[in-house]
């Protein structure tokens, strides 16, 4: 919800909770989509003799397979809409102007990688030279 209605604490403070979600929503639909393709191909793409070797256990296994992909279709679709907004966010924000280098709300990789640089000082051994001397 912080990310929808664009927070601003959740939006400034939960930036590695917000790439940790972007890039598990992106690995989970990528298997999800692939699994269900997969399925179709092996279901659509059978012989007249592999159709009449089908028994009732391949029959229970399909079944369960689409209970599964049905009952988890939900989480794709929010996958769906965390990816979009992040993407969107980084053109057109909701309270600002627009995205691009002077937001704080975007999740450009410069400003991991200056985040990561600022926070982390104390696992650089120059810096740590720098500081003790």
């Amino acid at each position: 919800m912080g990310l929808f209605f664009e927070w601003p604490f959740y939006m400034r403070q939960f930036l590695m909770e917000r790439w940790m979600s972007v890039f598990t929503a992106w690995v989970y639909n990528i298997t999800y989509f692939a699994f269900l393709g997969g399925w179709l191909w092996q279901l659509f793409d059978m012989t007249d003799t592999e159709i009449e070797e089908t028994g009732a256990f391949d029959i229970l296994l399909n079944m369960f397979f689409i209970y599964n992909c049905i009952l988890h279709s939900s989480i794709v679709v929010i996958n769906i809409g965390i990816i979009f907004k992040e993407i969107s966010i980084e053109f057109f924000e909701m309270f600002k102007v627009g995205g691009g280098s002077g937001s704080d709300y975007n999740l450009s990789f410069a400003r991991v990688i200056e985040d990561f640089e600022t926070e982390m000082w104390w696992a650089d051994p120059v810096k740590l030279f720098k500081y003790s001397f």
